[in-house]
């Protein structure tokens, strides 16, 4: 704040409103006066730049900052008071021996150092350039430049006011950055000392170019039943972690031993639909994924380890049948006579012995090709689970090359589709008869990559997901008794799942592995009210309306609902044949719960084409260009790939600029990697 001796006497004596200007490098006194029009700026102490201004009755267009010195109630008049200082530095010589009253004369000139611009770009002449440095940083400091974007401004211009300061051009910025900072005082405290680039009040931070999130709403335990959902809440009560990751990891296993027993009609269509169900669930590091799906596998683990001891146990004896077979088929071609005794011979050896199934009914991240080969000598009914997902979604099978490849079929799988598959390696490969359940558990970022992939939505894999986000409990999880019926739901659950597993399934005959589901139907109740749910739903995917964002996940809510049913029918009765309303009404109560969910994350995720241009040049710009300033020529031609021409990379450089990501520079041309160019901007970074 500038030294006047006589500023507080100004206030407390002559009721002056007294004031810190909104540059933060002067001081404003306001009083009532009379006299002759006035319009003068006189020199202070020799100083170069230092001054005091005089208006009256005269048009002046000031700011007032708001920033009182002391507190003024009212105005009194003083002028006498402004009349005799007036007169001091009229009459006081100049360093040159001349009155400073023949110096300046705002009625004849602008400011004393002209336009902030034209200083920075231009300089001035040599005997003024500290103080008219120290006004730039004042000026830019208060238009909410922080340290990073002064020192990028002023280096744009290395012949302005900058020259001065070559190889310590930063230094000075800091220093008279803290200057400005501490003239500022109260008004900006709240950035007081931030030399990071930030802006200050004047200016909002960058906005996200994606809308944030909506918190998630509970998931409806009691629609679960009695034994999902007593296991959903032991898992909850035991592990503390968020309601959807525990019922997502249950319902997924449900829906891995109940697709194996039975399938479910559609009434509009007559069409059997399998219970495979498909989930992926979004958790924050540390939310304890890992040991919701644990306590829910444990049931699976435990007949994936009988099923082992099977194996071991078979598999000695296969491969004395291996061996034998392949010496009989040996002598066998080594029969006399022409080729009709030597076929005979090699037919009296028989089939070779089949290799015992492999004893796996989940595997975390398999390529499409690997799942094939599994459903081909494994199980038939398997599980995609993953506790860590990120390494499936950002896998072999998830890259570029293989995406659509990877979507597809396992939208075929959830469709219960013939898988058919033709190699050159592997020649012709036909499953009929499998079944597929998937629950991939990510962070945020990974599970909002996959559920914002427009090539996902189109495909149309998305739509057969049910997503969620839950609210973390990190923080919240303190040490406390197990409710006491935490441990006998898990056991009652675990029974259960094990019973289903543990029950051959039905198979097509003659077959060891090609499932031949049952066929689950709706009562007639439960029909009605799925017809009643089918056309509320068509109802609310036209233009407009609440369920168009999400229209295609919306569009199989029917059979969403009608596969849940199925799950939780069989789960309660592993021999039913029907689902009554009562169980429907609960489906849809959880298909409705999904369905929220699907509107808050994939509306949320989805990103239209030209954001997401956006997105990869502001990742670019913050990871891969190391200057302050870009220009779209140097976009042009080193940016992304696919934002090298004009119309891509305008639009997304106005979709930052418009949320504050880059600021237009004015008055260039401006140097951007050494080439002057027209048009440039300055990049903001977020504190």
């Amino acid at each position: 704040m500038p030294n006047f001796r006589w500023i507080g006497r100004s206030q407390s004596q002559i009721g002056a409103y007294v004031e810190i200007t909104v540059s933060g490098s002067g001081a404003r006194i306001l009083t009532k006066g009379q006299g002759p029009s006035i319009h003068r700026r006189f020199s202070v102490e020799g100083r170069e730049g230092a001054g005091i201004e005089f208006y009256r009755d005269t048009a002046r267009y000031i700011t007032i900052s708001g920033n009182e010195i002391g507190h003024c109630a009212e105005l009194s008049s003083s002028t006498d008071f402004s009349d005799s200082i007036f007169a001091r530095y009229e009459s006081k010589p100049n360093g040159n021996g001349a009155a400073n009253g023949c110096g300046f004369d705002f009625s004849k000139a602008g400011s004393q150092f002209g336009d902030i611009d034209d200083i920075i770009a231009n300089g001035v002449p040599e005997g003024g350039r500290s103080e008219a440095f120290q006004r730039v940083v004042n000026h830019l400091a208060a238009q909410g430049y922080g340290v990073d974007e002064i020192v990028a401004t002023l280096a744009l211009h290395p012949h302005g006011i900058a020259a001065k300061y070559e190889g310590r051009l930063r230094q000075e910025v800091e220093r008279s950055f803290s200057k400005a900072q501490a003239r500022q005082g109260s008004r900006n405290s709240g950035n007081s000392g931030n030399s990071s680039g930030a802006p200050n009040a004047n200016f909002e931070e960058p906005r996200d170019l994606r809308r944030e999130i909506t918190p998630a709403v509970p998931f409806p335990l009691d629609a679960l039943g009695e034994i999902l959902g007593g296991a959903a809440r032991a898992i909850i009560d035991k592990i503390q972690c968020p309601d959807a990751i525990a019922v997502g990891s249950v319902l997924a296993v449900a829906s891995l031993a109940a697709q194996a027993h039975a399938d479910i009609m559609l009434p509009a269509l007559k069409q059997a639909r399998p219970l495979s169900l498909f989930f992926v669930t979004a958790g924050v590091s540390g939310e304890r994924k890992s040991k919701a799906d644990t306590e829910a596998l444990w049931p699976v683990r435990r007949y994936e380890d009988n099923l082992d001891e099977i194996y071991k146990a078979d598999l000695p004896a296969y491969k004395r049948a291996m061996k034998a077979y392949e010496v009989a088929i040996h002598r066998a071609e080594k029969t006399k006579g022409g080729r009709i005794e030597i076929e005979a011979a090699i037919k009296a050896v028989g089939d070779a012995p089949e290799t015992p199934l492999v004893p796996l009914l989940t595997c975390p991240e398999p390529t499409l090709e690997g799942l094939h080969k599994l459903f081909l000598i494994g199980q038939p009914s398997l599980g995609l689970f993953n506790d860590e997902g990120g390494s499936f979604i950002g896998g072999h099978s998830m890259l570029e090359d293989n995406r659509l490849k990877t979507a597809s079929g396992l939208s075929s799988c959830w469709d219960g589709t013939t898988i058919r598959r033709v190699r050159g390696g592997d020649g012709v490969i036909v499953l009929p008869g499998r079944r597929l359940a998937l629950h991939l558990m990510a962070t945020p970022d990974v599970a909002s990559a996959m559920l914002s992939d427009n090539k996902l939505q189109e495909q149309g894999f998305l739509s057969r997901v049910f997503a969620s986000s839950p609210i973390s409990t990190v923080g919240t999880r303190f040490q406390h008794p197990l409710h006491p019926e935490t441990d006998p739901a898990l056991k009652r659950y675990g029974a259960r799942i094990l019973h289903i597993l543990e029950t051959p399934p039905t198979l097509v005959s003659g077959t060891r592995n090609v499932l031949d589901p049952r066929l689950l139907e709706f009562d007639e109740e439960a029909t009605k009210r799925w017809l009643e749910f089918a056309d509320y739903i068509e109802g609310m995917l036209g233009s407009g309306k609440p369920l168009e964002p999400i229209r295609g996940f919306a569009n199989k809510l029917p059979e969403h609902a009608a596969r849940i049913a199925g799950v939780l029918t069989i789960i309660e009765s592993l021999s039913a044949k029907v689902v009554s309303c009562a169980t429907l009404e609960k489906a849809i109560e959880i298909a409705e719960f999904y369905t929220t969910e699907a509107l808050r994350l994939f509306e949320a995720g989805f990103c239209p084409p030209e954001l997401q241009q956006a997105e990869k040049l502001l990742k670019w710009l913050m990871t891969d260009w190391g200057e302050p300033v870009i220009g779209l020529s140097v976009i042009y031609q080193f940016g992304p790939n696919s934002i090298r021409d004009a119309e891509t990379a305008k639009c997304a450089v106005a979709i930052l600029e418009s949320h504050g990501w880059l600021r237009r520079c004015t008055n260039g041309p401006w140097m951007v990697k050494g080439k002057p160019v027209k048009e440039a901007w300055l990049i903001v970074k977020r504190v």
